[in-house]
């Protein structure tokens, strides 16, 4: 019997405190110095806000205004870019717009000397190139229209001179290859290749008397040969200046373009300069006022370990020991009363476990053996009915199974020939010898009524099934329990079959059904045998 200890066993009690007023008395320290670090730092930080606004005031819209006329200065180098390198006269054309439009746009804002005398400079180059490009468009459509003409009279003549037609003309303004000394290098050997052309034309004007149709050609011919070695000319020199124009302009814009960013730069330099400087001085009060909040944490987690975490461990600790069946040790005392008032009762709550589980262990040997007589058949020891309706909930669907109904032959006969008695010691015979043939420890076989027994081969196939009934057929012949009814003179019996594959969506009391069926055809198709289902 357990007995609480006298007073005067006690030990000497420590000063409680409540579990409502312990964290009061923890927190106020650290609530205090958290106070005073915040008012340092919201102090700082005010500061540093004020220099901000100074910066956003005065020198942000500075540099918003470089940073806006950066984009133009790179707007303007693409859009001039655009300008020389555009195959298309419209997209040129609108380029050279939108560049000016720039230059304009410029000029008005509040810039330097220096960037204003660029853009003077810049505007009249730029109308110059856009000036070449719309020639050379030009230049490049008429020289498009002398070669349509060119070809017609050269099919003509190479006709006549009875050569195969095979000088393609790729100069126009959607052919045309911007390295001009590639096609200068084709309009050459074009010309080479004509040669024999040009001789022909020469002999026909000294022929006597002159054919006036060939004649006519030869003129055409060289008319329009000369208009293309003209407007090629004139292309090939626009194209040089145009060149030399863009890469001036390109240079200057990235000139611009990178005073542009040096301005900015410097801008935002002096604009962080000053916060800079304040955030150097909370910097340097970081570590002291770090290591003051943490030694205030420290010192709060230690008393918050001490007295509540220990006490907590301590309690786990015996409840874990009075969960594994074994008596608690003393346990020391802590401030906290609450937490006191637990550790108290942890010796009863010992005991009456200990009570407890004795108990509990009995009741459980006590229902575990009535558990296995309610699903035991009482005559032949094997499960009852009641357990395989439970075993069938239990098997999930669409999983593989074989199930086997079983009957012994004649067996009205048998009892009416031998006895009541007798025929109970058959059932109980005949139901060993088939738990005998079972092959695994999860087959299971059940007294499904009077005489017949049901027998479920979970996860088993066909030829699994026709094995164990097989052996169920050899275990009951080697009883030799003698039945003179019987065709064979021994007791016997029928086996259905009936199997469920994987997948198959075959409820399980359909199988029962099947192997009920296999079993009635076993039985009238002679007895002593085995019948499997085949739908």
């Amino acid at each position: 019997m357990y007995c609480k200890p006298s007073r005067n066993a006690e030990p000497k009690r420590k000063r409680q405190l409540g579990i409502n007023l312990f964290p009061v008395l923890v927190s106020v320290p650290l609530l205090a110095l958290l106070a005073f670090v915040s008012f340092i730092f919201t102090n700082d930080l005010q500061r540093i806000k004020n220099l901000a606004l100074s910066t956003s005031n005065s020198h942000l819209p500075q540099i918003l205004a470089k940073q806006q006329m950066l984009l133009n200065v790179e707007n303007m180098r693409r859009n001039i870019a655009l300008v020389y390198s555009a195959s298309d006269p419209t997209i040129s054309r609108n380029a050279g717009i939108t560049a000016q439009a720039l230059i304009a746009e410029s000029v008005f804002e509040e810039t330097s000397v220096d960037f204003s005398s660029k853009m003077d400079e810049i505007r009249p180059q730029l109308l110059r190139l856009i000036e070449l490009r719309q020639q050379s468009y030009l230049a490049e459509d008429r020289l498009h229209h002398a070669e349509i003409f060119f070809s017609n009279v050269l099919g003509r003549l190479l006709m006549r001179a009875g050569m195969e037609y095979s000088y393609p003309l790729r100069h126009s303004a959607r052919h045309l290859d911007k390295d001009f000394s590639r096609n200068t290098a084709n309009k050459q050997g074009l010309q080479e290749s004509l040669r024999p052309l040009m001789d022909m034309c020469a002999k026909a004007e000294q022929a006597a008397p002159p054919e006036r149709t060939l004649l006519k050609d030869c003129g055409e011919f060289r008319t329009n040969w000369d208009g293309i070695v003209s407007n090629w000319t004139q292309l090939a020199r626009g194209h040089v200046e145009a060149k030399q124009l863009w890469n001036t302009l390109d240079g200057k814009l990235r000139e611009l373009s990178d005073a542009v960013s040096t301005h900015e730069a410097e801008w935002i330099y002096r604009s962080m300069s000053h916060i800079n400087e304040e955030v150097s001085r909370i910097k340097e009060l970081f570590p002291i006022m770090g290591t003051a909040l943490l030694a205030g944490l420290l010192a709060t987690l230690l008393l918050i370990h001490l007295q509540i975490l220990r006490p907590l461990s301590l309690l786990s600790q015996a409840l874990r020991t009075i969960r594994s069946g074994h008596s608690i040790s003393e346990l020391p005392r802590v401030r906290i009363r609450e937490l006191q008032d637990v550790l108290d009762v942890l010796p009863d709550i010992s005991r009456h476990m200990d009570e407890l589980n004795t108990r509990s262990g009995q009741l459980a040997q006590e229902r575990d053996q009535y558990a296995d007589l309610s699903f035991r058949d009482a005559l032949t020891g094997v499960y009852n009915r009641r357990a395989l309706e439970e075993t069938m909930e239990r098997i999930p669907a669409r999983t593989p199974l074989a199930l086997l109904m079983l009957d012994l032959d004649f067996f009205k006969n048998y009892n009416d020939r031998f006895g009541h008695q007798a025929g109970d010691a058959a059932l109980k015979a005949v139901a060993q010898a088939t738990q005998k043939a079972l092959l695994r420890d999860s087959d299971r076989i059940f007294r499904y009524g009077g005489e017949e027994f049901t027998i479920i081969l979970a996860g088993a196939g066909q030829y699994s099934a026709m094995t164990v009934a097989q052996r169920i057929l050899e275990e009951v012949a080697a009883l030799d329990l003698v039945h003179p009814d019987s065709r064979t003179g021994k007791l016997t019996v029928s086996i259905g079959i009936a199997h469920r594959s994987f997948g198959e969506d075959a409820d399980i009391c359909e199988v029962l059904t099947h192997a009920d069926q296999a079993l009635y055809e076993a039985k009238t198709s002679g007895r002593n045998r085995i019948v499997l289902f085949e739908g």
